[in-house]
């Protein structure tokens, strides 16, 4: 198996660098458009890069990643995107878990069960630990302007508020899980 990722990786890196040969260049238009409109990398494939292989290879995944934004600047508008995508998914999640919190503190109007509850708190939770497993992938793999494109969005506040606001409901919820065990 370990020879298969191995093979999966230096392809990977391969594809991630327009050189047919040592002296066989493709040309960047011809290169870009093989790449990009076969969907060879998308911005979800290169995070399952980093996440398979980061680790136990970080040089050869900076290097696949670093190529691929640096030979098609489309790929920085579709982070761009991305980083858009999760704004807004997040902002969705964290918006339930806030009636929810309201709820747990007996002001909400919403009827839900405390299992429900729970739950929509879980979701946001998963949700968060998913883009913060994501923002360090960035930080640490991707080009320093991906990392600026990050920190130009309210992400990084946003965070921050979804974790001063749930702080007391997460908490609880862990006490009463830690409980049942």
């Amino acid at each position: 198996m370990n020879r298969l990722l191995a093979l999966v990786l230096k392809i990977f890196h391969r594809i991630s660098q327009p050189v047919e040969s040592d002296k066989d260049y493709f040309a960047m238009p011809f290169y870009q458009e093989l790449v990009y409109n076969n969907w060879l990398f998308d911005i979800a494939k290169i995070y399952d890069i980093v996440a398979v292989y980061g680790q136990s290879n970080p040089v050869l995944v900076k290097s696949i990643v670093e190529g691929v934004f640096e030979n098609d600047k489309r790929y920085v508008q579709d982070f761009k995107e991305g980083v858009d995508t999760i704004i807004s998914m997040l902002k969705k999640s964290f918006s339930a878990s806030l009636k929810v919190s309201d709820m747990m503190m007996n002001a909400g109007v919403i009827q839900r069960t405390r299992s429900e509850q729970d739950d929509i708190i879980r979701r946001l939770m998963l949700d968060y630990v998913e883009i913060m497993s994501n923002v360090e992938f960035t930080t640490t793999f991707f080009p320093e302007a991906m990392l600026e494109t990050v920190r130009s969005t309210s992400l990084p506040l946003f965070m921050a508020n979804v974790y001063c606001l749930m702080a007391g409901p997460v908490k609880e919820l862990w006490m009463k899980e830690s409980q049942i065990r």
